[in-house]
């Protein structure tokens, strides 16, 4: 008796094992699916606001930005965010995206016309890189190469 309840037992866990296992494989399945089409659906609309935020370069400054530009870019940024962009962020590029739009109105807040100052021009240029850094992020598009060795 005692072997025929082990061999019961013993098939079981085998049948127990197989649907976990089934369930996990189904899962992880479907969770690369959408990570594959949000990653596709993300690519134009991070592109679009990639283009945006090279309103402040680092590498050859811009010298014509404006802060009447400035209070434009956020318009354009919210536009963005509620049109396109925003419902496909990651939680830590909406945490970038939200960061940029607080620097533009603290500056905004402390200026409001002419040529945009040294400073207020590298506060909001490093919130534009943090930004372009998570969405990068979110596409994976910095990772190296698989290596072969």
């Amino acid at each position: 008796m005692a072997d025929a309840s082990t061999v019961i037992l013993s098939a079981l866990v085998g049948a127990v094992v197989s649907y976990i296992g089934a369930v996990l494989k189904n899962f992880i399945d479907i969770r690369g699916k959408v990570d594959e089409s949000l990653r596709e659906t993300r690519i134009p609309v991070y592109k679009e606001l990639w283009i945006k935020t090279g309103l402040l370069p680092k590498w050859s400054r811009s010298e014509d930005v404006t802060y009447e530009r400035l209070a434009q870019f956020s318009s354009d940024l919210r536009d963005w965010y509620f049109n396109q962009g925003g419902m496909f962020l990651s939680k830590r590029a909406r945490a970038a995206y939200g960061d940029l739009q607080d620097s533009i109105h603290s500056v905004l807040s402390e200026e409001a016309k002419g040529r945009l100052s040294e400073h207020h021009y590298h506060q909001v240029r490093n919130m534009c890189s943090e930004l372009r850094t998570e969405l990068t992020n979110d596409l994976l598009s910095r990772r190296g190469a698989p290596s072969l060795f």
